[in-house]
């Protein structure tokens, strides 16, 4: 994420290849295309946060993927193996797409792999820019490749192109409000902590140290650090935390390709606290 102090010890070690198993090298495709796919294990739909758009607009635009159980995708970093979901945008002349907005991510282990992901539902944003020409009563259509690896005790490279077209209207007529998708997937989004961070050196990793309240503290059931980056932690260890006077002290170690001098530690801290509404997991 974006809210991570900067280590300033020097580490120096050879950043090892994640590796997995594929079952199938195949790729799946719809045809024709639409805004919906499936393969075996997940069906994918293209929904958006309008249901018409306005020139010079932005809009969101998702991937849902809603995967069989036991099986998962990946998140940007997707930990021991895997590969993240990727999209391509075929988009209209002076359109564009910004890159895939990520959900705060689950731990997925198998052994002692611990991989970084979704499973049962997930969706992928990405901002949408309406070209300031468009043109009032023709049509916006948008065309993604999505590409993603799903995994049980096989890996599966699947890929299907998915197509949406929305209507271009005047700027005073209304845009309607999309799919409840969309506003779904916002939520999921990591937001800026609300408490003071420092992330602290010590012997054989870090220690991040998160300003608490002890009433806080108790309502705590989970805990985890979602590194953006691959190897800079090792992913299939535990990270105890301990509670101290302002807080908590969350133990990170050192992976494969640990951080460099004035690199910071870019990730999402994932709390999953108990509450009246039961289990809350929130992403910062």
């Amino acid at each position: 994420m974006r809210l991570w102090r900067v280590f300033t010890g020097v580490i120096l070690l050879l950043a090892a290849e994640a590796s997995y198993s594929i079952s199938d090298s195949s790729s799946t495709k719809s045809a024709p295309i639409t805004d919906s796919a499936a393969t075996e294990q997940v069906a994918a739909r293209l929904v958006a946060s309008v249901d018409a758009v306005h020139s010079g607009s932005e809009i969101y635009l998702g991937v849902n993927q809603r995967i069989i159980p036991h099986w998962h995708t990946y998140w940007s970093n997707p930990g021991d193996s895997g590969l993240p979901t990727t999209i391509e945008w075929s988009l209209p002349a002076g359109a564009s797409a910004g890159d895939i907005l990520w959900p705060s991510p689950s731990r997925i282990s198998l052994g002692t792999i611990t991989n970084y992901g979704y499973s049962n539902e997930v969706t992928l944003l990405s901002k949408i820019k309406i070209p300031a020409d468009a043109k009032i009563g023709e049509t916006f259509t948008a065309n993604a490749t999505v590409d993603w690896l799903v995994c049980h005790e096989e890996c599966i490279p699947q890929q299907v192109q998915l197509s949406l077209s929305l209507p271009i209207v005047a700027a005073t007529s209304p845009t309607g409000t999309g799919s409840p998708l969309i506003l779904n997937a916002l939520a999921q989004l990591p937001v800026d902590s609300p408490w003071p961070l420092q992330l602290k050196s010590v012997a054989g990793g870090f220690s991040l140290e998160i300003a608490f309240a002890q009433e806080q503290i108790k309502q705590i059931k989970d805990i985890w650090f979602y590194p953006a980056d691959w190897g800079v932690l090792v992913q299939n260890i535990d990270q105890p935390y301990q509670v101290t006077a302002n807080g908590i002290s969350l133990q990170l170690k050192s992976g494969e390709a640990p951080l460099k001098a004035n690199q910071p530690l870019n990730g999402v801290l994932v709390i999953s606290e108990q509450t009246d509404q039961g289990l809350l997991a929130t992403g910062f």
